[in-house]
């Protein structure tokens, strides 16, 4: 019976081709689209998730007496928070926005190789909060050094091909808000960091800049905001919880 019904579906096939033809191209034209967008459905619903202590971290942001969030906080804020000890926290971390630049790299005989990369401000917590792969390298060395870079597996791979050569290598760049120039370090290269991330939604991050002398916390004007603050919150600790904390704390 079954053999009867697939000769009388092939037949009809063969019979009414054009018709067909379009049911099919139709047919695949739709489940191609309900694929992609299942894809960005999941990859948008999946945002931040892919930290290991993504249930704990919190965004620590400003908003004015009208309940309107600022874009960004200040570095006097962060020191503010990194200052006092809250209960429930683990630590402070920042994250720059996303920019991109021009750094030159100083090759064999001091000749600089132009690369526009692009970057992200942090300090030495970063790695407790967010818990990046290291490829090669250790946090040690960046956390404990003023102007240190760690590049992500893509870029280092880019440009020095050997992963292991980037560690010690020296990059050159204009300062955007402190007059000079700064030489920063290689001193990790860590595993490309996910663009589902609402720090950098489809963004792709070569470096991460740690400590920077010419950065954001570095500012002349320190109330300029440029860059998130996140909470590493300790196990039962809920965000509404230190949002109630601020709140006692009274700071504005």
């Amino acid at each position: 019976m079954i053999i009867h019904y697939l000769k009388v579906a092939f037949r009809s096939l063969l019979k009414y081709k054009t018709q067909n033809l379009i049911a099919i191209l139709g047919l695949s034209v739709g489940l191609f689209c309900f694929c992609i967008c299942f894809y960005i459905s999941r990859f948008v619903g999946s945002v931040d998730k892919c930290f290991e202590n993504h249930e704990r971290i919190a965004n620590v942001y400003l908003v004015d007496k009208a309940g309107d969030t600022y874009s960004g906080v200040s570095g006097k804020m962060l020191s503010y928070l990194q200052q006092r000890t809250w209960d429930g926290v683990e630590g402070f971390t920042l994250l720059s926005f996303v920019d991109k630049g021009e750094y030159n790299l100083i090759g064999e005989d001091d000749k600089m190789l132009p690369y526009e990369l692009t970057a992200m401000e942090t300090d030495s917590l970063y790695n407790k909060v967010f818990t990046p792969t290291i490829i090669c390298g250790n946090w040690e060395q960046v956390a404990n050094n003023r102007n240190s870079i760690v590049l992500t597996r893509h870029a280092a791979k880019r440009m020095f091909g050997d992963m292991n050569k980037a560690i010690g290598k020296q990059f050159v760049s204009n300062n955007r808000f402190v007059p000079g120039t700064t030489t920063y370090t290689v001193r990790t290269v860590i595993e490309d960091l996910p663009e589902n991330t609402s720090m950098n939604f489809m963004r792709t991050v070569d470096l991460l800049k740690v400590n920077d002398d010419g950065g954001y916390v570095a500012l002349p004007t320190p109330d300029m905001t440029g860059y998130y603050t996140y909470a590493l919150l300790k196990d039962n600790f809920t965000a509404q919880q230190l949002n109630n904390a601020f709140q006692k704390d009274g700071y504005t």
